[in-house]
């Protein structure tokens, strides 16, 4: 009888233990619980001279230095000869003609030079893309431009496609030929001079050998 009533007390105790509630209050703190919570705001803390100085020259510094990597840069941009702009275009393109028969012998770099010459003039006198461009690209552009006449047209497109033979073909056109081919050019680069020009002599005719 002892034993069971101990149990049976043992059981009563755990069960209200487990179904013991909890108590939340709702009710606001107090006025002192508040008052203790809040503190002043501090004052902001002055730099001292030295670090707004110190701010300030690190600023003009590193200004100087972007003005002086622009300076560089724009020193470094690819600049024309003055000389360059005050020759006419077919007075330098008649020059550069007449160094070229150095190279005649030379099939190849020959054509090669003559017909940068004749692009380069192209686009200096007509504003005409003609050296960043390939023959097809270029001749495309000329036969919508009205710069040159159309027997310019053809001989220029006949021009550049026996040079572009010896270029990438490997062909090897005779002496009598790459003279032909350099008269092209001359006469090319005579016939559309600027008009004030036309007076002008010119010896960039190869000679005969």
């Amino acid at each position: 009888m002892r034993l069971g009533f101990i149990c049976t007390a043992l059981i009563a105790a755990r069960s209200y233990g487990a179904n013991k509630a909890v108590i939340v209050s709702n009710a606001p703190p107090s006025s002192n619980v508040l008052e203790s919570d809040i503190r002043p705001i501090k004052e902001a803390i002055p730099l001292p001279d030295y670090m707004l100085w110190a701010i300030i020259a690190g600023g003009v510094l590193a200004g100087v230095i972007i003005a002086w990597f622009a300076w560089r840069l724009w020193q470094k941009r690819p600049r024309k000869n003055p000389g360059e702009l005050l020759i006419p275009a077919h007075r330098r393109a008649l020059e550069l003609l007449r160094g070229a028969l150095a190279h005649i012998d030379e099939p190849e770099r020959f054509c090669t030079e003559v017909s940068n010459i004749a692009r380069r003039y192209l686009e200096e006198r007509f504003a005409l893309h003609a050296p960043e461009r390939t023959t097809e690209e270029f001749l495309e552009e000329l036969r919508a431009s009205s710069a040159l006449s159309l027997s310019h047209k053809q001989a220029l497109a006949d021009f550049l496609e026996q040079c572009d033979l010896a270029k990438f073909a490997r062909h090897s056109p005779a002496r009598g030929e790459l003279e032909a081919l350099h008269r092209t050019a001359v006469t090319l680069v005579e016939e559309t001079a600027q008009p004030s020009s036309l007076g002008e002599p010119h010896s960039a005719e190869p000679h005969s050998k």
